[in-house]
């Protein structure tokens, strides 16, 4: 049953978006079949400025990133995409404040910058912030693809187009196995196929990249090997541990621009001058978990629990990173609301589907991408040349706008792809 077609109403006002004539509101749908709880989730409409031929749905990343406080940068970068299509941001559940922990990341605000990723005493009191009044288990993607489409139908549109990001593009993916005639074509920034389950294979996607920006790592190893390590900064006592040291690192490896900078972080920590590191790991550290509750509400029951830790030495061997982050999310899903999400299925429909996924991609490079090809009956990836994860360029910009435009990528000139 898909309970968001049932009791749903939408509030819509106009608004003005940098500039721009908008419509926003509320879409306001049950958290569940028969609940009385109501989720207000933010809801933008940016009409095309020609005639809409087939509105855009993106979905960003986290999970957890709200959408609509992007509204401003669609309007001053996606122009040419506007004029034959509107523009629907809808955020996704929990990110209106139903599935968020506010106090609990206030009252734990030393312990998430201090100790190691998701300190238990952290983890356990944002549970219960959410349980006194939501029901973690109603904050999947099977209950946001159902809002989209809820959405899709309340304004009338026919099937749409999907621009997805990092883990939007499993939303993306579940989106089109539950309402394949929906979708009209989908663009994906670094997708996760269904056999991506993060974080298992985070340490080895991101030592294929530690490897081209740091060929000779045994400076790398002895600092590693060498740690703990207590660092006083900003009021902080840091206690930097191997595996927290290195999780700092593969997120630096997010980006291109950040990747150049690892070899300075190494050479500075393996001389000691770990003060000049400690500023940006507070910085890194003091906003990851503001959207916590989403975040295990989502990669808990569709990706986590579905690792075995039998398997977890094979993904993880001989990598900088090790086991410590998979381990670390295990253990706070094993704090969080019980349950599996069913796995996403690859829908078989003949959708097209343009793939862009950047050459040093430490979170989700090509052969995830060439794994999904396998699966999906219409995809064309693109790799762009000295790019990093979901990196934004005016060559990509411009092929989105082309396929979008088309609905088809058989005639789309990718070599700026390959343009230094």
């Amino acid at each position: 049953m898909i309970h968001a077609l049932f009791a749903v109403a939408l509030h819509l006002s106009p608004c003005t978006i940098a500039g721009a004539n908008a419509q926003c509101g509320t879409f306001d749908v049950p958290e569940s079949a028969g609940s009385r709880r109501i989720l207000h989730l933010k809801v933008i409409v940016l009409p095309a400025t020609n005639k809409n031929r087939s509105a855009i749905f993106p979905i960003l990343g986290g999970p957890g990133d709200a959408v609509t406080p992007g509204a401003s940068f669609v309007v001053s970068q996606f122009a040419a995409e506007r004029r034959d299509h509107d523009y629907v941001l809808l955020d996704e559940r929990g990110t209106e404040g139903s599935a968020l922990c506010p106090n609990a990341v206030k009252a734990h605000a030393r312990e998430e910058i201090e100790d190691d990723m998701f300190p238990p005493a952290l983890v356990a009191d944002c549970r219960r912030e959410i349980e006194a009044h939501a029901d973690l288990r109603q904050f999947r993607f099977d209950d946001f693809a159902d809002d989209i489409e809820a959405l899709r139908r309340a304004l009338g549109d026919g099937p749409i187009n999907i621009v997805a990001l990092s883990y939007g593009t499993r939303a993306a993916l579940t989106f089109e196995a539950r309402h394949p005639t929906s979708v009209r074509s989908m663009v994906l920034y670094g997708p996760l196929p269904p056999d991506n389950r993060p974080p298992l294979d985070f340490a080895r996607d991101a030592q294929a990249v530690m490897d081209r920006v740091i060929p000779n790592q045994s400076e790398l190893k002895k600092i590693l090997n060498s740690l703990p390590h207590e660092v006083k900064s900003g009021g902080y006592t840091i206690h930097m541990t191997r595996g927290a040291f290195a999780e700092y690192l593969r997120s630096m490896l997010y980006s291109v621009e950040k990747q150049a900078r690892v070899p300075e972080i190494v050479r500075q920590a393996a001389a000691g001058h770990w003060e000049t590191i400690a500023p940006g790991f507070i910085e890194y550290r003091k906003n990851w978990y503001a959207d916590l509750g989403v975040f295990l509400s989502v990669t808990c029951p569709t990706d986590v629990r579905y690792i075995s830790s039998r398997e977890i030495a094979r993904h993880t061997a001989g990598t900088f990173l090790g086991d410590y982050r998979v381990r670390r999310q295990i253990a706070a899903c094993e704090q969080w609301t019980p349950g599996l999400a069913p796995r996403v299925r690859v829908s078989s429909a003949n959708v097209p589907i343009l793939v862009m996924v950047g050459d040093r991609d430490a979170i989700t490079p090509k052969w995830w991408a060439d794994a999904l090809a396998r699966e999906a009956p219409r995809v064309r990836t693109i790799v762009f040349r000295n790019s990093g994860h979901a990196d934004f360029n005016d060559c990509a910009t411009r092929l989105e706008t082309e396929f979008l435009d088309a609905g088809a990528f058989e005639k789309l000139d990718a070599s700026c792809a390959q343009k230094p």
